[in-house]
């Protein structure tokens, strides 16, 4: 087994940034008593920074899930921007990353397709949005029928 000073300098970044995102997760994840979350995950690349996002929802929501999580990515148009990969989403039905333009800032916008007759009238369910970017780990709350983030880019 090698120590982490034998390693070369990027593997001790790379080494560093794992453990402190495990530790950030843990650290950072919602309390809500007894509540377990559901989670699916794209990966992005916007101007060859890569982005991952984590999508949750509480696990007895799950079986609502009728399609695809939807994502919608918002850039300047000249920004490059490719989807690294996708996962099943919820109940196998997958995910979506639509590319949209914008000045001056990034959207983004999440949306989960639920069956709102099982669910109830104007039941909301909640979602966790979980962001990790080379400048850092954020966390978001939404419902399924949107959860939204805005930065502007100056």
């Amino acid at each position: 087994m090698r120590r982490l000073s034998k390693l070369g300098p990027r593997r001790q970044m790379l080494a560093a940034v794992v453990c402190g995102l495990l530790a950030t997760m843990f650290l950072t994840m919602p309390t809500f008593a007894g509540v377990s979350w559901c989670r699916a995950d794209p990966i992005v690349r916007i101007e060859g920074h890569q982005i991952q996002m984590w999508v949750g929802v509480p696990s007895g929501y799950e079986q609502y899930v009728t399609g695809p999580i939807s994502f919608k990515i918002d850039t300047p148009s000249h920004f490059s921007r490719v989807v690294v990969m996708t996962d099943e989403g919820f109940n196998g039905y997958g995910e979506t990353v639509q590319w949209g333009n914008t000045y001056n800032q990034v959207k983004l916008t999440v949306k989960i397709p639920m069956n709102q007759a099982a669910l109830g009238t104007g039941v909301q369910v909640p979602v966790e949005l979980t962001i990790l970017s080379p400048w850092g780990l954020h966390v978001i709350y939404g419902t399924h029928t949107g959860t939204y983030l805005n930065v502007p880019l100056t």
